[in-house]
């Protein structure tokens, strides 16, 4: 899951949506309209799911560039 982030251009800052999502909905519905709530213009923003930043907290796991051999 991903936390979705918008922007306010009015004052040049980042707005938390609230919502999280993964990338399959976000992709079926990347052109849903969203109402966010401003907390810096204190303006209603309506957006696009495609417009959305997505801000993923998981950390997945890679294998090591340069592995040992086995033995």
């Amino acid at each position: 899951m991903c936390e979705v982030y918008f922007y306010c251009a009015t004052y040049d800052r980042e707005i938390d949506s609230g919502m999280d999502i993964d990338h399959d909905t976000l992709q079926r519905n990347r052109l849903s309209l969203v109402h966010v709530p401003c907390p810096w213009c204190g303006k209603m923003h309506r957006f696009l799911l495609a417009d959305a930043q997505l801000n993923s907290n998981i950390v997945f796991d890679a294998p090591p560039i340069f592995a040992e051999p086995p033995g």
